[in-house]
């Protein structure tokens, strides 16, 4: 569930509430923002039934969704986000986190960069340390 507050009065702006597929358990762990977009990452079930991370660009004026992407690795692990960034020029969205396995034995550590432009965004790559 992610609310906008305005600074001046704390009154509530826009709200919106993510269901992800699998409708269970969807929350927000970390928050970015550009001058006109904010960024939420955290981590959705997915229809397996395992975590994958879900990061939604907002527009900060209005609460509508720019875009939804997720990620989830092969190999049956949950991947678990941690925290979301974004470049300077906002050209680029960073958002790393965790691939683990059930018992948390093991594990690789993950991050996605997604680039946004005009309103939408592509996963430029995904490297697995």
């Amino acid at each position: 569930f992610t609310l906008a507050f305005d600074p001046a009065d704390g009154s509530r702006l826009w709200s919106d509430r993510y269901d992800g597929p699998a409708q269970g358990a969807d929350g927000a762990l970390a928050v970015a923002a550009s001058d006109d977009t904010a960024y939420i990452t955290s981590e959705s079930h997915a229809a397996n039934g395992l975590f994958d991370y879900v990061t939604i660009a907002y527009d900060v004026a209005t609460g509508d969704r720019i875009w939804v992407r997720r990620y989830g690795a092969r190999g049956g692990r949950d991947d678990l986000a941690w925290d979301v960034a974004v470049s300077p020029d906002a050209g680029h969205v960073y958002v790393t986190g965790a691939s683990v396995n059930r018992c948390f034995a093991t594990g690789r550590t993950a991050r996605l960069q997604i680039k946004p432009t005009a309103r939408n965004a592509t996963r430029t790559y995904i490297v697995n340390v």
